[in-house]
């Protein structure tokens, strides 16, 4: 596969089942969460040597914690790991603390550290490690008292990356920017979500709520690699550092970035400009014809 832009047009070889296809194109949107075809494009990434671990979503069932004597399941627990029956990777996986494990059901509490998911191998260690970590958990755990059907009703098929790369784009949005609510002259939606930066060493989250009546928004130019008329990205690694991106990564804010820069494609190719060019009134009045909530300088949403 290879990406090459052009002055007025993209070329993408893709890697299908037939061989190799090659398309043309006036804009891209990389929505991959890894910039990988602005990586192949020739466009430089961000990627920070300290990364969030991973999570592998769980609900546990079969069990009543009042039936748990705790104190004696965290001395088996230390055991366990003293004896080498559990490794270090698992106090990680149930973030330190096995009672809060089970009391959450799984659920999101469970930590992955030293995660590379931005490559196939990396994330194929990821799963191996999610999975091997659990299976030791789960082999303990139905040997303590009071857990003897202890099962896992739900297991999701990957382990959930929060963190990867980010471009470098037009505009960056900072920790700063995001936590004050900044409202950029070019903004086209808003994210709401905290700073919820998971340590990289496992077992905790620095989670920063947003100030009340604080809305931060989206700039156009954060989701445009730095010198590209035509590529756009939609997802985590839209430029941002790592504390904004912590928060910008979620699915919810995710959403309103693909359908913003699928507006500004659609208007880009109309126009016959690149997109940083394009019209931006006339994005903004397309996203509100289809409900989006867009800023504007008559102030944030009514909550």
């Amino acid at each position: 596969a290879a990406v090459k832009e052009q002055d007025d047009i993209i070329e993408v070889t893709l890697c299908t089942k037939a061989g190799l296809h090659r398309i043309h194109t006036r804009t891209l949107i990389d929505a991959t969460g890894d910039a990988n075809a602005v990586k192949m494009a020739g466009y430089p990434v961000v990627d920070e040597a300290i990364k969030q671990p991973g999570t592998l979503i769980l609900t546990l069932t079969g069990y009543d914690l009042a039936d748990v004597n705790t104190a004696e399941l965290r001395q088996a627990f230390s055991l366990a790991l003293e004896e080498g029956e559990l490794l270090r990777i698992d106090q990680t996986f149930v973030r330190n603390n096995i009672v809060h494990f089970l009391n959450a059901r799984g659920d999101n509490c469970t930590h992955i550290i030293d995660v590379d998911g931005r490559t196939s191998a990396g994330r194929s260690v990821a799963e191996m490690d999610t999975r091997l970590s659990m299976l030791r958990i789960f082999r303990f755990l139905r040997r303590q008292p009071g857990l003897e059907n202890f099962e896992i009703q739900y297991m999701a098929p990957e382990c959930g990356i929060r963190e990867t790369v980010t471009i470098e784009g037009e505009v960056q949005i900072t920790a700063q920017d995001y936590i004050e609510g900044r409202l950029f002259e070019e903004a086209l939606c808003y994210s709401f979500y905290p700073i919820d930066l998971h340590y990289a060493e496992g077992g905790g989250i620095d989670t920063r709520p947003l100030p009340e009546g604080n809305f931060p928004t989206v700039p156009r130019g954060a989701f445009v690699p730095k010198g590209s008329k035509r590529i756009m990205v939609a997802g985590r690694s839209l430029s941002s550092d790592r504390e904004a991106n912590s928060a910008l990564r979620v699915q919810a804010s995710c959403m309103a970035f693909g359908q913003a820069t699928a507006v500004l494609a659609a208007q880009a190719i109309d126009e016959g400009c690149g997109v940083m060019k394009c019209d931006l009134e006339a994005v903004r009045a397309t996203l509100r014809a289809h409900n989006a909530i867009v800023p504007d300088a008559a102030g944030p949403p009514a909550v």
